[in-house]
């Protein structure tokens, strides 16, 4: 019953959220807001590096041997932080072309690009620490 209650809610809110997307800045703004949430979940795909299926994989393989399990969610970590690390400093150094890209030269939003850059590292520590 209560997976019901959150697909429900989910589904109502985002129906709602975009409903006053359109009304208040309109389709061309949706539209903006759909590229960005598109960069978005690429983004966030790339930083995670598709460590978490693998991860949860050899935690069951290695479970009763600790040195190897040990072993094999340090170097996730590692390879997680370092990928991130990079994508951050990529979009970061680079949000005007981000921006040109997503947006057109005619918006200016590499700011917010740029706060993606600076918050994607906590996102992508948050996942590898408290998997879903």
């Amino acid at each position: 019953m209560a997976t019901l209650t959150t697909v429900v809610t989910k589904i109502v809110a985002g129906f709602l959220t975009t409903k006053f997307i359109a009304i208040f800045i309109g389709a061309e703004g949706l539209a903006l807001i759909g590229n960005l949430r598109n960069f978005l979940t690429a983004v966030q795909s790339f930083a995670k590096v598709g460590l978490y299926n693998g991860v949860v994989k050899y935690i069951g393989e290695f479970k009763y041997d600790v040195n190897k399990l040990e072993k094999t969610l340090s170097t996730a970590y590692y390879f997680g932080f370092c990928a991130m690390f990079l994508i951050s400093l990529l979009c970061y150094f680079n949000a005007e072309t981000i921006n040109n890209l997503l947006f057109s030269e005619r918006y200016h939003y590499a700011y917010v690009i740029k706060v993606l850059a600076i918050a994607l590292p906590f996102y992508t520590l948050n996942i590898l620490v408290f998997p879903s």
